[in-house]
Formats: C-alpha cells, sequence, structure tokens
C-alpha cells in the first residue's frame, strides 16, 4: 500500500512539474526541438513579404497544434497511469480489511487496527505532498530565472499558449508588444489608478463616493422612510469616504508597483506603434485571440466583400439629417393621429438628436480560412431607427417564440434535450442520418420587401390583428423604416445597405426569423417525417433523416432552388457538429461531446487579469458543467476535463487552484483516496448528468419568460386595450419591484488592491444603521470593471464628426431649455429633434409647421376658439415685424418669402389645416422664430 501511495505521489509531481513548465511557458526540451524538425528557419522562403508572412503563420500553427496534441496525449497518460495507481491501492486496501477481519477475533480490533493502518497511510501521504509542494515552489522559481535569462532565439520559440496573430513585418512591435497582446482582449491592467497624481485619486473618490451616497439615501428615504438629512446619513457619509481614502491612497508594494507601471508603457508603446504604422488591431473571429495586420489588408478584403455582396451603395455625404428627419417625422405623425401609438411607445422610439449617431462597420478577420476573410459587423448601438428595431424586437420576438413551429434551436443543450427525446421514442437507428447545413449571408440576402410580406402574414395567421395596441400596417411602416434607412461609416466613407438588414440591428434577427419560418417549412420540412427534429439557430440548420444520403442530397437541392437568396452549404453523416455539440451515431447509440472548432483558440480571462475572484471560479463552473451535460460517457468527459484542465493552464491557472475548484464542483461524487479530483465510477456520473441535463440554461430562460408574458397578456380578460396594457405593465413592474424590493445595490470599480473594501463598506453600513428599518434591506456591493485591452487599443469607432449630426445653435438649444414644460407637444417638438437644421434652408411650411403644432394643442387644452385664433395672428405679426427687421433687411427675396409664409400661417390658422409635409429644416436665421 505505500509503494503504490508513492508511486501515485510521484506520478503527481511529474504532472506538476509539467504543469509548472506550461505555465512559466517553459517547456521540455523535447517539445522545443520540435520548432526545427518540422520546419527550420533554412526553408523560409526568400519571397515577398506577404507570402513570407504566409508562410510563418502556417509554421507557427502547425507546430502549436502539434505540441498542444502532444500535451493532450501526455496528460492523458498521467491521468491513465494515477488511475491505475488508484484502482490497485482500493483493491489491495479493501483487501487489508478484509485479512485483518479474518485474523482478528474481534470486530472491534479489527477496525481499530485497520483505521490505524490508514491514519499512518495519511500521515505518509501528506508528508509526501508537503515535500512535493516545496519542491514546487522551488523549481517555480528556477523556472523564472530562466525564462527571464533565455537568449533572443530561445524566447521566439513557439509556444502552447493562445497567442497574439502578428501578420506585420515589424519586428518591434513583435518584441514589445507579443507577450502583453497574447493575454487577449479581455485582459484588464491591474490596479491602475495607483499610478494616478493624488489629486485624480481624491476626484476618483469623490466620485465614487458622490454616486454610493446618493444611492443609499434614494433608497433609504424611500423604502425605511429615513429623512434625507439625517445625522445617520451624514456618519455613514464621512466612515465611507474615511474608507474609500484609505484603500486608494495606499501605496503598492513595490513588485506590484513595477507591473502596473510595466503594463502601462507597454500600453502606450503598442498604441504609438500602431498609429504610427498604420496598423489596425482586431478580435480574430471565433478565436478569441487577437490579430494585426496592415490598414490596407483590411480595406482591400472590405472593398472585395462589398462587391461580391452587392449589398451596399456609397454616398456622396453623411445622410444622418435626411434620416433622423425621416424617423421623427414618422413618428411624430403616429403620434399625432389618435390610437397609432400611445405617449410611452412614442418615448421608447425616438431618437435623441443629442446621443444619435450613425451606425459604422467593422472587420473581424476570419484566421481559420485561407486566405484570410473577414466578417462585418456593424454597430448600431445609437442608429437614429435603433429605438424603433429595439421596440419592435421586443413586441415580436415573444410572438415568435410562442408560435413558430418548428421550433428554433436556442443552443447546444437545447438540441442535445431533443436527441435525448428522439432516442427514448426509439426513433434513432443505426442508418439515421444526421445534416447540418449553413445559409450563406442571411442578413445581407434577405429580401426586404419579401420579408416584411412574410412578418404580415405571420401575424395574420395568428390572428393579431394589432400588437401592443398598433396596428400590423403601422408596424409595416415601422419595419420597413427600419430595414431601408440603413447607412454606415466605413473606413472615411459613408454606405447605404440596399439588400437585406443590418447585423447589429436587434429587429433584424427576428425578421430573419419570422422569413425564414415561411421558408423552411415549404422548403425543408414537408419532406422530412413528423417525428424527425428539425431545428435552426438563426443560420445554421439541423436535423435528421432515417433515409438514403442520395435523398437528403435531393431535399437540399431543392431547398437550395426554392428562393434565390437562400442557398445552404450542407454536410450530411453520421457525426456532424452543430454550435458547440458533436453528434455521433454509433450504430444505433448516440454518442454526445464538446465540440471544439478549429478557429477557437483556447482563451478565457487571463489569471493575471484585474477581474473579480469570482469571474475565474464561474469560468471553471461553467465549462465543468457543459461538459457534463454533453458528455454522453464518463470517458467522453474525462477527456474533456482533461482539455479544460489544459486550457486553463494556457491562461495561468496555478494546480492547485484549479484542483480545489474542480474539487468543489464535484463535491461527494469524486475519489476520496485519488490524488486528483475526478469522477472513477460511471454510476455516479449518469446520475450527475441526468440531474443537470434538464436544468434550462440562461437563454432558455429568457425565452419562457418572453413567452409566460405572452401568454399572461392574452389570459387577461380585460375589454378596454388600454387598461389591458396598464394591468400588464403594473403587473410586470411589481414582479420586477418583488425581486428586488428590499435590496440595495452599491457599486465600485474593482481593482485588486480594494479586494478588502467590499467587507469594509457591509460593516460601515451594519454598524451605522444598527436598529433601524435599514437593516430589514439586503446590502448587495457590486464592481464595475476597468476598460480592458479590447476597448484600450481596438480601435473600432470612425472619428465623431463623422457619425453626428450637425450641432443646433446655441441660440436655439436655449429656446429646447425653455419649453420644458406647460406645452407637452412643443416639448416634444424640441426634444426630439422635430426641427432639423440642415441644410440650412426655409421651406414654406417651416411656420406651418411649427404653429400648427401649437394649434393641435390649443384644441386639447383650452378649446378652439376666436381667442385662441387672434392671439396666434397678433404672435405671427410680431414675428414677421421683428424678424423682418432684424435679419431679412439684406435680401428683399427673402422679405417675399416670409411675406409669403405669413399669408400660409393665416391659412393655416383660420382654416385650421394639418401640415402635409413635416419634413421641415430651419434656417438658423430663424431662431426668433422658432423659439416662439
Amino acid at each position: 500500500l505505500i509503494h503504490l501511495r508513492e508511486t501515485e505521489l510521484q506520478i503527481r509531481k511529474e504532472l506538476l512539474l509539467l504543469e509548472q513548465r506550461i505555465l512559466s511557458k517553459l517547456l521540455p526540451v523535447s517539445f522545443d526541438q520540435l520548432d526545427t524538425l518540422i520546419a527550420s528557419d533554412f526553408y523560409t522562403p526568400a519571397l515577398e513579404d506577404q507570402y513570407s508572412l504566409n508562410y510563418k503563420l502556417k509554421r507557427s500553427k502547425i507546430l502549436q497544434e502539434t505540441k498542444r496534441t502532444w500535451l493532450d496525449i501526455l496528460m492523458e497518460s498521467y491521468d491513465v497511469k494515477m488511475k491505475e495507481c488508484n484502482r490497485q491501492y482500493q483493491e489491495e486496501l479493501t483487501q487489508l480489511e478484509l485479512d485483518i477481519s479474518n485474523h482478528q477475533h474481534h470486530h472491534h480490533d479489527a477496525r481499530v487496527l485497520f483505521r490505524t493502518v490508514q491514519a499512518y497511510i495519511k500521515h505518509r501521504t501528506i508528508q509526501i505532498k508537503k515535500d512535493t509542494f516545496q519542491q514546487m515552489n522551488s523549481f517555480h522559481g528556477k523556472l523564472s530565472r530562466r525564462r527571464r535569462q533565455r537568449s533572443k532565439k530561445a524566447k521566439q520559440t513557439i509556444g502552447v499558449s493562445p497567442e497574439v496573430i502578428l501578420n506585420v513585418n515589424d519586428h518591434s512591435l513583435a518584441m514589445i508588444g507579443h507577450e502583453y497582446l497574447s493575454r487577449h482582449g479581455n485582459y484588464i491592467r491591474p490596479n491602475r489608478t495607483a499610478l494616478r497624481s493624488y489629486k485624480e485619486r481624491v476626484k476618483i473618490v469623490q466620485e465614487q463616493h458622490e454616486i454610493m451616497i446618493n444611492q443609499t439615501i434614494l433608497r433609504l428615504s424611500e423604502k425605511c422612510h429615513i429623512n434625507a438629512k439625517s445625522n445617520i446619513f451624514k456618519q455613514f457619509s464621512e466612515r465611507l469616504q474615511a474608507c474609500l481614502m484609505l484603500h486608494y491612497m495606499t501605496p503598492l508594494p513595490f513588485i506590484e508597483h513595477i507591473r502596473a507601471q510595466r503594463d502601462l508603457q507597454t500600453m502606450k508603446l503598442i498604441r504609438r506603434k500602431l498609429k504610427k504604422n498604420q496598423l489596425l488591431l482586431r478580435e480574430t473571429d471565433k478565436g478569441g485571440n487577437l490579430y494585426v495586420a496592415h490598414m490596407n489588408e483590411f480595406e482591400e478584403k472590405a472593398v472585395e466583400y462589398r462587391l461580391k455582396t452587392g449589398a451596399y451603395e456609397e454616398l456622396s455625404s453623411s445622410p444622418i439629417e435626411e434620416i433622423l428627419s425621416k424617423v421623427t417625422r414618422l413618428l411624430n405623425d403616429l403620434h399625432a393621429k389618435p390610437n397609432q401609438i400611445s405617449p410611452a411607445q412614442y418615448k421608447k422610439m425616438i431618437p435623441s438628436r443629442l446621443t444619435v449617431e450613425l451606425a459604422y462597420m467593422y472587420y473581424n478577420p476570419k484566421t481559420h480560412k485561407n486566405p484570410i476573410t473577414l466578417r462585418p459587423i456593424m454597430n448600431t448601438i445609437h442608429a437614429a431607427t435603433t429605438g424603433i428595431s429595439r421596440f419592435l424586437d421586443q413586441s415580436i420576438r415573444p410572438l415568435f417564440d410562442k408560435h413558430a413551429e418548428p421550433r428554433p434551436i436556442i443552443d447546444g443543450g437545447h438540441l442535445l434535450r431533443q436527441l435525448e427525446q428522439y432516442v427514448h421514442n426509439g426513433h434513432l437507428k443505426p442508418t439515421t442520418l444526421f445534416c447540418t447545413a449553413d445559409i450563406t449571408n442571411l442578413y445581407t440576402m434577405l429580401p426586404q420587401d419579401e420579408s416584411l410580406k412574410v412578418l404580415k402574414e405571420f401575424l395574420l395567421e395568428h390572428h393579431y390583428e394589432k400588437v401592443q395596441g398598433i396596428s400590423i400596417k403601422v408596424i409595416l411602416q415601422l419595419a420597413d423604416l427600419v430595414l431601408k434607412e440603413t447607412a454606415f461609416v466605413d473606413g472615411n466613407k459613408f454606405y447605404r445597405q440596399i439588400i437585406g438588414g443590418a447585423m447589429g440591428s436587434p429587429f433584424t434577427l427576428t425578421l430573419a426569423n419570422i422569413f425564414m419560418w415561411k421558408w423552411e417549412k415549404n422548403a425543408i420540412c414537408g419532406a422530412l417525417e413528423s417525428h424527425e427534429i428539425y431545428g435552426r439557430y438563426i443560420d445554421d440548420i439541423f436535423f435528421t433523416f432515417n433515409e438514403p444520403k442520395a435523398k437528403i442530397e435531393v431535399v437540399i437541392k431543392k431547398a437550395n432552388g426554392f428562393h434565390p437568396n437562400i442557398k445552404l452549404e450542407a454536410n450530411i453523416g453520421n457525426c456532424v457538429s452543430f454550435l458547440d455539440l458533436l453528434i455521433n451515431n454509433k450504430n444505433g447509440i448516440l454518442c454526445t461531446s464538446v465540440y471544439h472548432k478549429p478557429a477557437a483558440e483556447p482563451c478565457v480571462v487571463p489569471f493575471i487579469s484585474d477581474h473579480p475572484r469570482h469571474v475565474f471560479s464561474n469560468i471553471i463552473q461553467a465549462a465543468l458543467l457543459r461538459a457534463v451535460r454533453y458528455s454522453s460517457t464518463l470517458d467522453i468527459f474525462e477527456k474533456e476535463r482533461c482539455a479544460i484542465r489544459l486550457m486553463l493552464l494556457y491562461n495561468g491557472y496555478p494546480s492547485t487552484y484549479i484542483d480545489i475548484h474542480f474539487g468543489k464542483f464535484f463535491g461527494n461524487a469524486i475519489s476520496q483516496s485519488s490524488m486528483i479530483p475526478f469522477i472513477d465510477n460511471e454510476n455516479q456520473f449518469l446520475i450527475m448528468r441526468s440531474r443537470l441535463l434538464p436544468r434550462p440554461s440562461v437563454k432558455e430562460r429568457e425565452t419562457q419568460h418572453r413567452i409566460a408574458a405572452v401568454r399572461l397578456n392574452e389570459e387577461t380578460k380585460v375589454t378596454n386595450d388600454k387598461e389591458k396594457r396598464t394591468t400588464i405593465t403594473t403587473m410586470q413592474k411589481q414582479n420586477k419591484a418583488n425581486k428586488f424590493a428590499n435590496t440595495l445595490f452599491l457599486h465600485y470599480t474593482h481593482e485588486k488592491r480594494l479586494h478588502r473594501m467590499k467587507r469594509e463598506i457591509h460593516k460601515i453600513f451594519s454598524e451605522t444603521f444598527q436598529g433601524t428599518l435599514a437593516m430589514d434591506l439586503r446590502l448587495i456591493v457590486g464592481h464595475r470593471n476597468h476598460r480592458n485591452t479590447g476597448h484600450e487599443l481596438v480601435q473600432k469607432r470612425p472619428p465623431p464628426t463623422m457619425l453626428k449630426p450637425i450641432p443646433l445653435p446655441n441660440r436655439l438649444n436655449m429656446s429646447l431649455n425653455f419649453y420644458e414644460g406647460p406645452f407637452p407637444s412643443v416639448d416634444q417638438v424640441y426634444h426630439n429633434e422635430r426641427i432639423i437644421p440642415s441644410p440650412l434652408t426655409i421651406t414654406d411650411k417651416t411656420c406651418e409647421y411649427i404653429l400648427s403644432d401649437v394649434v393641435r394643442q390649443s384644441k386639447m387644452l383650452l378649446g378652439f376658439g376666436i381667442p385662441i385664433i387672434t392671439i396666434l395672428l397678433c404672435l405671427m405679426l410680431i414675428i414677421r415685424s421683428i424678424c423682418s427687421k432684424y435679419y431679412w433687411k439684406k435680401d428683399e427675396q427673402q422679405t417675399e418669402n416670409l411675406q409669403q409664409d405669413s399669408k400660409d400661417l393665416k391659412q393655416v390658422i383660420i382654416h385650421q389645416d394639418e401640415p402635409e409635409d413635416l419634413s421641415v429644416v430651419i434656417n438658423p436665421k430663424m431662431k426668433l422664430l422658432a423659439t416662439i
């Protein structure tokens, strides 16, 4: 028994030594020899730079994958050896217990003797473990010194950890930023405020303190009825400020200060290098690591993409004013008419001129493709149509979630449960085939007018004459505006999308799902038996088929001819991958596992990143949870467990930290006598899997909540639509309020050196408010994070001058503030930018537009009559005389235009005409008229 335990500990020691080498990025010599064995520098082609770069990138990728495969095999061999030793140890221990009980006449004596032997073995094991960990500490120090003393050639050795892809010949950037950029985009520099000046830190403390105090006073005054001017808040404020000052002003230890300073200098050097050499830094598509290439390379491939799709047209100038005018005009028209949209809906959709921006497009490289291609991503967060798009998405997506047949696939776990039910019903046979298909450029190829027709058909088929009180006609008007008013900035040029919808717009996904709902019913589902599985996740399709492969190919061929814009790239076989799930039919037995895409790098948040500690434990728990749910057997799970362990080691997670959290996850299911936390019992694993698999994921819960809200809305029997919406809104607010009714949230920006501040804030709160109603509240101290590398170095946004509309004149801005009050529609006019200052011309509808709104409000507030007409006529005459005196002296033609406008105004007031054209633009010379 002692010999087996020592053998297992020796294997464990060798494994720890290997893991220390991975953490220190100093692999054994045998691994480094691969660099010269597979492809030495002698074979580097003496060609042009781009060919040489492509060769080096391919060589690095091959070497890295080879070393990772070798490590996988090595780690699995250590696991097998340790499990075998543990199995023999358990057998010998059982045999010893049996022998002792046979040779001892008294059962009590046998039990005491056996426990004594166990205690002795445990004592020896603990001693060996202590010696091993001491050796690990000294070995780690040796590796650190060796790493600093490496030669220049040794530093260029290809490692196994995720690395930045440098598709440039700038060796200085490679020397300066390779290690920093290899931490990829999620990395946050530690303790950055410690490098700020004293005044800056005082300002940070004041800002954090003010936010926390205001939130505390607001919440306690509302929930606990404590007077906002009470001395207890003053005491809490003083103690909180002292706590913040103490933590922010405490100097860093020398080593941590040097590290923070080095990271800051490196980041600034990289930023200067990128700007000087016109280089772009981007996150790879589906890879997770960073990619550096010349700006010209991105521009050439972007032009190639636009020509290939034909979905974009170039514009000569910024269309932001035109789009903003169309959006505000449509919404104001709908708002002015009765029973079109409610004030709350209007407020949600109307864009604000102060924050509105043109969308912009950037590209992430697909490094797994040969040659490297780009994935376009459009940022529409502040676009003029985003409010409408978000409202339509929130209104229609729940309806699609409820009524869509066949059901869309939500994630891999959702599909896996369908497959388990498919097997349970006896439909999986040895000849069953799986088919996955990818829709080519779904967002770009989405036909705009046809999509709107399908949307109308979907709503009518499911008996929705109105959606949240809005008619289908208005819904289609809003959807048409979202689709056809998609313009963006790319580089230094303006473009408009003429085919499909914007990839970043919320409603585009819902509209694409509804369009595909009709297509898949007619193109594929009709050819499948009713018991077969069919599902789609955005542009990825999966279905089962119990017919020959040739028949599936016929189905795919017919589907490709069903619509000219929808084309499929299919993969058919017994083993396919869908999302992150690998599905295999082994002679009628379903085998599933986690699928790792070839492009995906083993990237997670680096352990040295300045994230809250719970982030790292959550990463481990989430990876293990997915592995247990997706792995159909214990052997498959053990392979995935080794892959997770290596992924964590690549990103700097210490071995002891990994073991602790693995042990927490497995709990009592792991072998108690093993040196590493693993499950050795197949039945225990299957029990754990059966418990975890039915649990819905976050996406599934969100979908279920949306469907439940729709059903609640439909089941509420209220005849008046307005009352129904009010009832539902009230219930939703109450549910949301009840969830956090007795909770106080306080947030501060996380840094590693502030990790104790959370506990101290809890202590200050409990001591200050002891004996008051505030103790009934639950205090949650949360974190905000600093900007990561992706936000600091990856420049995606064009200059603000290209994105924002022309600013309003200062006097006009002052007039906006003047009209915050008694006249709601005037407030709407100015707050919601119904007056557009560009181009700087005045139309004959300007005066009619402004004063007709005043007329409508006069009807509503006072009732339309002779006194109001008289007042408005007087105002018109005053406006005319003042404007003529100060602004139209130099131009007789403009004076004639103003006189014509005033005649039109008289007609508007007398005949009570509503403006036909609200697309008015106002000249800065009309400031006074705008104010009135």
